[in-house]
């Protein structure tokens, strides 16, 4: 599952901040698909919650492993929504918000 937080403009307005949720998983056949997708106030536990809760209404059901950053209101969430399931971080969140701790002329060091 995806989060998308966003600030965007359009016709020279500002938009209001707001988090784009994007969920996909992997069906049978291995391809991937477009859960569902919603807007939310935030980035909390509680908008976490109910996209979460909206998803099962749907029937999802059989969530085994999620991949994802590590936004402890999204954690949390996932914990009380799918109990069971497995959650990972997302390697690239990772390796971003690693590399961000230092300055751009010692990332190349780090990386070789």
């Amino acid at each position: 599952m995806h989060r998308l937080p966003s600030n965007c403009r359009l016709s020279r307005r500002s938009v209001p901040r707001n988090a784009r949720a994007i969920a996909t998983g992997i069906n049978e056949e291995g391809y991937r698909e477009i859960l569902g997708i919603m807007l939310g106030d935030s980035e909390s536990e509680a908008s976490w919650s109910e996209f979460f809760s909206w998803l099962k209404q749907r029937d999802l059901r059989g969530v085994d492993v999620v991949v994802s950053d590590s936004h402890s209101g999204w954690v949390k969430a996932l914990h009380a929504q799918f109990q069971g399931a497995t959650w990972q971080r997302c390697q690239t969140h990772f390796m971003r918000n690693f590399m961000d701790e230092f300055v751009k002329d010692e990332r190349l060091q780090i990386v070789l």
